[in-house]
């Protein structure tokens, strides 16, 4: 049995509790103080989401990427996530998270170049170093779309799966 050595008087439990319900309050009742710079969603639409996705992008550890360039054509920057599967007429929010140092690269996660001009998701989070970016749709029409980093294309992609109705 582990004990804890705890107050006798609660009120300093009492007053961290009120602190965290009021602040949970507020960024339930302005759904605005959830969201950083380059919102792409209006804040009053998220109550409805079904599926939600952090992504990052990433660097390989360790690949020459001076040589890889030169040699290969292989870049090390990649997306955390490269398949993404939703059913259709899920509701899909993409938050997109920029890692890079503020000296870094810009990166995108972006669906409306890659998949022709008909595509149904025209989704461009751009995002400059330390920033973050989210954007929000129905996954309505099934099938593989590509999503890519404009900065990096071709070697920093991924996919979304949308599984048609049974």
């Amino acid at each position: 049995m582990v004990s804890m050595n705890l107050p006798k008087n609660n009120t300093i439990t009492a007053v961290v509790l009120s602190l965290i319900l009021t602040l949970a309050i507020t960024a339930i009742s302005n759904p605005q103080m959830l969201y950083a710079k380059n919102v792409m969603l209006p804040p009053s639409s998220l109550g409805n989401a079904s599926k939600v996705f952090n992504i990052y992008n990433t660097n390989v550890l360790g690949f020459n990427e001076t040589k890889g360039i030169h040699q290969a054509g292989l870049e090390s920057d990649q997306f955390s996530l490269q398949t993404i599967i939703v059913n259709q007429g899920d509701r899909v929010v993409i938050h997109f998270y920029n890692m890079e140092a503020p000296t870094g690269d810009r990166h995108s996660f972006t669906m409306a170049f890659y998949n022709g001009p008909h595509a149904p998701y025209n989704v461009d989070i751009d995002v400059a170093p330390g920033q973050n970016g989210t954007a929000a749709f129905v996954a309505n029409q099934p099938g593989i779309y590509l999503y890519a980093c404009k900065y990096h294309y071709p070697s920093m992609v991924g996919q979304l799966v949308v599984l048609p109705h049974d």
